[in-house]
């Protein structure tokens, strides 16, 4: 030998080679499809943990627009007993303006409000009394009333606003479950 390789060993190593980067590229392949597999079932996990999550803010959602519900109810109540609060406050001032004409009618006999009193200013200052009285219950009542709606009515959209979000998740998880 003159100190060259011989041709067929040259060839059998080349060839040795290529099958070694064959089998690497195989070798290669096969992890890149464990790794996918692995994603998908990590995916899988999460969609499914996603579902629970999201089934579990839906129930809590639900949960929160029938206290909502619940809460309109109440307040619904609570402005139709102030409505009757104010119809009845009303009637008694006007029966209490009535009582006060009658009465100035009676003590002064005349139009003429600066005639002397005949001593029975106690029970004008009671017809005013309960006349102050009225009005502020009215008032009270149906600021309570608009409180009470207005809470409930927020309560019930911000229910609303949770179910739909919860909802929205829910078909997410389900639409990237079913893809993979």
């Amino acid at each position: 030998m003159n100190g060259t390789v011989d041709p067929s060993i040259e060839q059998a190593v080349k060839d040795a080679q290529t099958v070694c980067d064959k089998a690497k590229a195989t070798v290669d392949e096969a992890q890149k499809n464990v790794d996918a597999i692995q994603l998908k079932v990590d995916a899988y996990k999460d969609s499914d943990k996603a579902i629970a999550d999201a089934q579990k803010k839906l129930d809590d959602a639900k949960k929160t627009l029938e206290d909502a519900q619940a809460a309109k109810d109440k307040a619904d109540k609570t402005l139709a007993d102030a409505e009757t609060a104010v119809k009845q406050a009303q009637s008694d001032k006007e029966q209490a303006d009535k009582d006060l004409a009658e009465f100035n009618d009676a003590a002064t006999g005349d139009e003429d409000t600066d005639t002397p009193s005949d001593g029975n200013d106690g029970v004008l200052d009671q017809t005013n009394s309960n006349t102050n009285n009225t009005n502020a219950n009215a008032a009270s009542g149906d600021k309570l009333a608009q409180t009470g709606t207005g809470a409930a009515t927020a309560l019930t959209l911000a229910a609303i606003m949770t179910i739909a979000d919860a909802g929205c998740v829910l078909a997410s998880a389900k639409m990237h479950k079913q893809q993979d």
